[in-house]
């Protein structure tokens, strides 16, 4: 996974700790930097995929396990849109009249 190899870690860090002020340090410290950030993405990729997976798994069951229910609440929205529709047309119907 890390493209450096233990040797050139512990060069790199060797080189750190000549180094005579925090800025030189710094500066010394970015390959390490660079590759831990490269890791970090890497590893947040693969676990935000298989959270992806887990997610979508666990909604599928979720949905099975309430198939009944999701019938009847889009029966009683079918309904709901039923009954506004002609509450509507009812409202207009009597504006009409008056």
């Amino acid at each position: 996974m890390f493209h450096l190899t233990s040797g050139e870690i512990d060069s790199l860090i060797a080189d750190i700790r000549t180094q005579k002020s925090l800025i030189t340090a710094l500066s010394s410290s970015q390959p390490i930097i660079d590759e831990v950030a490269r890791v970090a993405d890497v590893i947040f990729d693969e676990v935000a995929a298989s959270l992806d997976k887990v997610a979508h798994h666990l909604m599928a069951r979720i949905d099975r396990a309430n198939e009944d229910v999701l019938a009847i609440q889009k029966a009683i929205r079918t309904g709901q849109y039923r009954v506004f529709k002609d509450l509507i047309r009812l409202g207009e119907y009597r504006r009409f009249q008056d």
